[in-house]
């Protein structure tokens, strides 16, 4: 559900942030970004409920977890998702330049077809780690992720132009890149049973880790080849994550990871 919250602001605010800087200056944008979040502020000092915090935990405690090939191999596949699909994500509006011919309308309309589709992924990847197994369903979300961006760089290198096609393909995308969330959550907590939101939050951690490398490592493709080798690279990317999330996880007798405080296992959702 928290996932899906993020899929549906994605589909309203990046469209029209995307029309709105098109249309009044990218400036404009960060002015009414500025508005909404002093809005959102004073709603949540008004209306957000004091919960008390837990014990101060130490960076190696919060570090723990790695020391679990499971979990670390999880967390390296998480990395590179976030590395993967974030870059093609991140300059999506050079890419739709150069495979559709695009203005800025047309990546509106690519924009909000990421999160329209977006949130049926989200619903998929929830679904079918319930039915599958979090194995599984990591493998479909990954392989289906990096498979699409290698059709997106195979569209790109054939050199037609269809914003249509180039829509469908970011749609197919889009399903399998909001998938990926549920089942790398529910496998770090499998992987880490006793130290499970500990693990949550490198997983965490690591995804947008990858999403500030993908913005460095696209700007550079970007400026010293094409926008036509961004899905190419983070197709490659997604493959490497595949790799180590498939590897099986083998449990050990003792965990060698610190448990997480009694109060996060106890907190409501968790």
């Amino acid at each position: 559900m928290v996932t899906a919250g993020m899929t549906v602001a994605l589909l309203t605010g990046v469209p029209a942030g995307t029309w709105f800087a098109g249309a009044q200056g990218w400036r404009a944008t960060f002015w009414l970004l500025a508005g909404l979040g002093i809005c959102v502020a004073v709603g949540v000092m008004l209306t957000a409920p004091d919960i008390p915090g837990g014990e101060p935990a130490s960076l190696a405690n919060r570090l723990g977890p790695l020391r679990s090939l499971p979990v670390a191999r999880l967390v390296a596949a998480t990395f590179l998702c976030g590395a993967g699909g974030m870059m093609f994500y991140s300059y999506l509006a050079p890419v739709t330049a150069a495979l559709a011919n695009g203005s800025y309308q047309l990546l509106s309309i690519v924009l909000l077809v990421v999160g329209v589709v977006g949130i049926g992924g989200v619903v998929l990847g929830g679904r079918s780690t319930d039915a599958w197994g979090p194995r599984r369903a990591r493998q479909l979300a990954i392989g289906g992720h990096g498979g699409a961006l290698l059709l997106v760089a195979v569209f790109a290198f054939r050199g037609t132009r269809s914003a249509v096609v180039f829509a469908v393909l970011v749609a197919v995308w889009s399903v399998f890149a909001w998938a990926l969330n549920p089942p790398m959550q529910a496998s770090v907590l499998a992987a880490a049973p006793h130290a499970g939101m500990t693990a949550m939050a490198l997983n965490i951690s690591a995804l947008y880790l990858g999403t500030g490398v993908a913005g460095v490592l696209g700007g550079a493709i970007v400026d010293l080849t094409a926008a036509n080798f961004v899905p190419l690279a983070g197709g490659v990317l997604l493959l490497i994550a595949l790799f180590f999330a498939s590897l099986r996880e083998h449990r050990t007798r003792a965990s060698p990871v610190t448990p997480d405080a009694p109060a996060h296992d106890s907190a409501p959702g968790h």
